[in-house]
């Protein structure tokens, strides 16, 4: 992450660039489905896949190995996130509908459902440290939950339209969202 852009296009690829030179470092194929979402981890050393038939594909930046596939979702899956908490690798998938997924790469075993979104989760991302995960709805709010144990902790609302987008900081100390109302906010 920072010396390298993941990003896919209609060729059912995964491809992976060089930040300063633009030069294509690495590209994986995932054959049979479209890929909805990419996303790295913040070392840069994992990449993943969501894709349209449910499945989520993760990968070593460094030695190209296929790392996992996880059938995440019945249908499709929109959107991923890459964290570790303690030593844990974790993923979070997300498909079409108000839940999303917390799964152990290591053993490929679902560990919580994050459920308490009234419309469709749009986006999501894990704290630095891993203990916490914020997710956006077209609900109008974004969520902050415990990675533990599925809880949401907090309530985000002030959107006055679909909220696209949520991260944290990278100290973990704020959260920035961004909606459909044309604004991004910054929340502590």
């Amino acid at each position: 992450a920072g010396r390298t852009i993941a990003g896919t296009g209609n060729d059912h690829t995964v491809k992976l660039w060089d930040n300063g030179s633009g030069e294509l470092l690495r590209s994986w194929t995932v054959p049979g489905t479209t890929i909805r979402a990419v996303a790295m981890d913040r070392r840069g050393a994992q990449v993943g896949a969501a894709c349209a038939d449910g499945s989520v594909h993760i990968w070593s930046t460094a030695s190209g190995e296929l790392l996992a596939v996880i059938k995440a979702h019945p249908r499709q899956a929109t959107g991923l996130a890459l964290g570790q908490r303690d030593g844990q690798q974790l993923l979070l998938t997300i498909s079409p509908g108000k839940t999303a997924c917390v799964w152990d790469l290591g053993t490929g075993k679902m560990l919580v459902e994050l459920q308490s979104h009234e419309a469709s989760i749009t986006a999501g991302s894990f704290a630095p440290d891993g203990g916490r995960i914020v997710t956006a709805s077209t609900d109008r709010t974004a969520r902050i939950w415990s990675t533990a144990d599925g809880t949401c902790l907090h309530v985000l609302a002030g959107h006055g339209h679909v909220v696209a987008d949520a991260v944290f900081s990278p100290d973990g100390g704020l959260v920035a969202t961004a909606s459909w109302d044309e604004t991004a906010r910054i929340w502590q």
